[in-house]
């Protein structure tokens, strides 16, 4: 499953679909929306994801920054994994992740904040600080020069058992 960011609902993965995947930290809010066996059909439906309300800052920030890039989906865990699915099913998600985020055209990751409502800094038309600027091996890298390091090494991100 990957999110539509067009249509803005979770659909089954198109074959060889380019996607984005988003790495952040769940932090509090088990109460906010997750796929599960019983709205998974609702979460299809075109629109069921376009109320901001429903999501943490975070994947909405993702799936806006995925619509600016031009990548028409994204793999979320918490949208895309049916977090109450039954636990053979559900493992074979999981152990899946790794081979997910390898084949994703990028990964997003949210390294601020403590919990998926702090959004992803940088994708609104704000800048705070400049931008470093290299380029290696045809990849384009940008670093905030200000904020990368410090929130390196301060991130719950870091402290997860997956990144």
């Amino acid at each position: 499953r990957v999110i539509d960011t067009h249509k803005r609902c979770v659909i089954l993965a198109p074959q060889d679909c380019k996607y984005a995947t988003l790495s952040y930290v769940w932090g509090r809010g088990g109460d906010l929306i997750q796929a599960k066996l019983g709205n998974i059909d609702d979460l299809g439906k075109k629109g069921s994801l376009a109320d901001d309300s429903c999501l943490p800052a975070t994947i909405n920030n993702a799936i806006e920054a995925c619509l600016s890039l031009g990548i028409s989906f994204l793999w979320v865990d918490r949208l895309c994994i049916l977090q109450d699915d039954e636990p053979c099913k559900k493992a074979i998600q999981l152990n899946a992740m790794g081979k997910i985020y390898n084949q994703s055209y990028l990964t997003l990751v949210a390294m601020a904040g403590s919990d998926a409502h702090y959004g992803l800094p940088g994708t609104n038309a704000q800048r705070r600080s400049p931008l470093w600027t290299g380029q290696t091996q045809g990849i384009y890298l940008l670093k905030d020069i200000d904020a990368y390091d410090k929130i390196c090494r301060s991130s719950k991100w870091q402290t997860r058992g997956w990144t």
